[in-house]
């Protein structure tokens, strides 16, 4: 009788671990996880990084005052995804940050993201943090691993017009993915805001999550719930969830906030769309809409804005299916408040 019972505990148990493993590598994406699931894991979150934020303190003494080795230096070349680089702590986050926008990160190089993170630009003089510009863009491979990172990015007071306001500034990844299965919940707010990414040159950014505000505050005015201006490369299987807002004075989209060239495949948006002069429920404004297909969203009454190639005011268009006609409306505000971290200490240890 004690083998038997003995023998269905064993069963349980590798019946209970295979479901969790599923249910752990569904949530990004097009995954099975349904939006209501998600976005309470992307709360749940949220709430764990308020109340505990890690600080200055904390991370000089995890390195005990002096810099220890960074990803680069650990072993693994980052020539594939076999071999990529692993981040799995905020002064490796910091050291990515600065090796790029310093020209020393080669192109096509490998990361993956190993731990949840948070990044509040209003804590220590955060305004240097920012994954590539105009002058230095990222041209890796980013591989969020299916982590979070809460964010409260404000970029208002040093806006650069070819440099966006988003973790990723600016994204010219040669060819293959640049970004993939990252979720993002927060606030972005700056000049060519982007949940994700500012601009996108080249590459591709696929099975991502945006869940929170995005909010242009300058007088271009450009807004996209994953990227704020889609100059070339792709953007597929991306979520922008509900309740999340987008913003800006003259191009908000559910997904882009303009797009000059690429494409936009399978993505879903259910954000509200507030203040723009052109509002649309993928793209804000679009040169054409050939790059556009079997995408869905809610939050506008055209999938795109405003097209320049025919000089027409918005489109509904064959290939995207407009579920709803609601403009505007609803939505909360998920400011993030105090929420963050500092990774000033990965500065200044690399200034030793």
């Amino acid at each position: 009788m004690r083998k038997k019972f003995a023998l269905w505990g064993w069963v349980c148990v590798i019946v209970l671990a295979f479901a969790s493993c599923v249910n752990a590598m569904s949530y990004v994406g097009g995954g099975e996880r349904t939006e209501a699931s998600l976005k309470e894991l992307l709360e749940t979150r949220k709430r764990r990084y308020a109340e505990n934020k890690p600080s200055v303190a904390s991370a000089l003494k995890v390195t005990g005052g002096t810099r220890t080795a960074f990803y680069h230096e650990e072993g693994n070349s980052g020539d594939s995804e076999a071999t990529a680089y692993i981040l799995d702590s905020e002064e490796d986050v910091a050291e990515l940050v600065l090796r790029v926008h310093d020209g020393l990160e080669p192109s096509g190089k490998y990361y993956k993201l190993d731990f949840d993170l948070s990044i509040d630009t209003s804590k220590g003089n955060m305004s240097w943090f920012l994954i590539g510009t105009s002058e230095s863009p990222f041209k890796g491979h980013f591989d969020g691993n299916n982590k979070t990172i809460v964010v409260n990015i404000d970029h208002s007071a040093n806006a650069n017009e070819n440099s966006g306001a988003a973790i990723f500034g600016y994204v010219a990844t040669p060819s293959g993915t640049a970004i993939k299965n990252l979720n993002v919940t927060g606030t972005v707010k700056g000049a060519g805001a982007g949940g994700i990414v500012g601009f996108l040159d080249s590459g591709t950014v696929r099975d991502c999550v945006f869940y929170g505000t995005v909010e242009a505050t300058d007088n271009e005015g450009i807004a996209g719930g994953i990227v704020a201006a889609l100059n070339g490369g792709n953007v597929t299987n991306c979520r922008v969830l509900t309740d999340s807002i987008i913003s800006a004075s003259k191009y908000a989209g559910g997904i882009a906030g303009i797009m000059e060239a690429g494409r936009i495949s399978n993505c879903t948006s259910h954000a509200t769309l507030r203040d723009a002069a052109y509002k649309g429920g993928i793209v804000g404004g679009a040169s054409s809409t050939s790059g556009l297909s079997n995408n869905t969203y809610t939050g506008a009454t055209q999938e795109v804005g405003y097209v320049e190639s025919n000089g027409t005011n918005g489109r509904n268009g064959d290939t995207n299916r407009n579920r709803s006609s609601s403009s505007g409306g609803g939505g909360c505000d998920v400011g993030l408040g105090a929420i963050g971290l500092s990774l000033c200490a990965a500065l200044l240890l690399r200034k030793d």
